[in-house]
């Protein structure tokens, strides 16, 4: 009984972890989106 709750524990810390670890990376990639928009409208408006 005591491994399957310690299993369940670490699973439980190990999911929380993956999902901070998502939400920090979309919000990385939502960043990185918006920097490359800002560009590529940029290169429209102003071509060199």
């Amino acid at each position: 009984m005591q491994d399957n709750v310690n299993t369940v524990d670490e699973v439980g810390s190990e999911g929380a972890f993956v999902k901070l670890a998502t939400v920090i990376s979309s919000f990385l990639l939502l960043l990185v989106q918006q920097d490359a928009q800002q560009e590529l409208l940029v290169f429209l408006i102003f071509p060199k």
